[in-house]
């Protein structure tokens, strides 16, 4: 057992490292809501709430949605609340043909919303997503905020 230990040290010391130092290798959040039968309802909310416990963090924010083969263009309106009740929204049309050639998924497709967000205040961080398209979007199966 001691020499299987000495053998990969580098290896373990590595992989500790990458555990415990490399914070921009690890999702710093991430959470989903389904929708029933696949369809995301046009003026339907989605809530997020994420625990900012680093008062000098920062990070990219992307929405993921889960599909099965879209064959349109997504308009959602982007909302967060600081703990601090200050609040900033954005318009945002997410266009899936580019984001299909980016990613080379057709089932999976992931938008940057914000680059280099600050969160400057310890607390919870509400995220409000609203679907603006104004029909229905069949076929997508969840949809996430995923902050790294």
């Amino acid at each position: 057992m001691l020499s299987y230990i000495r053998r990969y040290k580098l290896l373990y010391l590595l992989v500790v490292f990458c555990l415990f130092g490399c914070d921009n290798l690890h999702l710093r959040f991430d959470e989903f809501i389904s929708f029933k039968d696949s369809v995301w309802s046009s003026g339907e909310v989605s809530n997020f709430l994420y625990i900012n416990k680093d008062d000098k963090s920062e990070g990219d924010i992307f929405l993921l949605v889960n599909h099965n083969g879209l064959t349109q263009d997504i308009s959602v309106t982007f909302e967060v609340i600081s703990p601090s009740r200050q609040q900033w929204q954005g318009e945002y049309t997410l266009n899936l043909e580019d984001i299909k050639r980016r990613y080379n998924s057709e089932s999976k497709s992931e938008f940057k919303i914000v680059e280099d967000a600050q969160f400057s205040d310890l607390g919870g961080y509400k995220f409000k997503i609203t679907n603006t398209t104004v029909e229905d979007i069949e076929n997508v199966r969840l949809i996430g905020l995923v902050i790294k």
